[in-house]
Formats: structure tokens, sequence, C-alpha cells
């Protein structure tokens, strides 16, 4: 898909959430929809820990999930700075670390 109509999905899910947790769940289903991955987790800075705010796989998880500032993928991309997209066997990346 083109980045223009991407970029126009993305304006859209701005102009319909009504809440951060609703935009956060529509970016978290562009990002899936657009990549090639396999599930999308959005995890949010808070002063202690990340917080899973968005999630493909296991929304349910969302708000309830909390895991060290340092810990997995999401830590690796938190500590550094810098994003970090894994497509397919997260598992192998090796700061993975799983969580339900």
């Amino acid at each position: 898909m083109p980045a223009a109509e991407a970029a126009l999905e993305l304006m859209a899910a701005m102009v319909h959430a009504q809440t951060e947790d609703e935009l956060l769940a529509e970016l978290a289903q562009l990002l899936l929809a657009h990549t090639e991955a396999e599930v999308c987790d959005i995890l949010i800075g808070e002063p202690s820990s990340l917080v899973l705010r968005a999630s493909t796989l296991a929304p349910e998880y969302n708000v309830r999930l909390r895991i060290g500032k340092s810990v997995g993928v999401a830590g690796l991309a938190f500590q550094t700075g810098a994003p970090v997209f894994l497509t397919r066997d997260a598992e192998r990346h090796p700061s993975y670390a799983p969580y339900p």
C-alpha cells in the first residue's frame, strides 16, 4: 500500500478515536495490516515500568501487563530510543522475553 494511503488511514484513526486507548488499538491494527508482522504490541513507558497499552494478540492484557524498562525487545527499544521491528520469529531475538 502506498505511503499516502497509509497516512490517510492514520489520520482517519486519529479523527475517529474517542480515547487514547482506542487510538493505540487502531495504530496497532494499522501497523499489523501494513507490515508482515504476526502481532503488534504497543508498550508505553511509565515512571517504573513499560505498560502494554495495545495488543493485536492479547488485548485483554492491555493496561494490566507491566514489565521492567529493560526487559525484552520492548525494553531494548525503550533503552536505546530506537524502534525495533520484528516481523517474524520474535522469540529468536536475543532480547526476547516471553510474556502472556
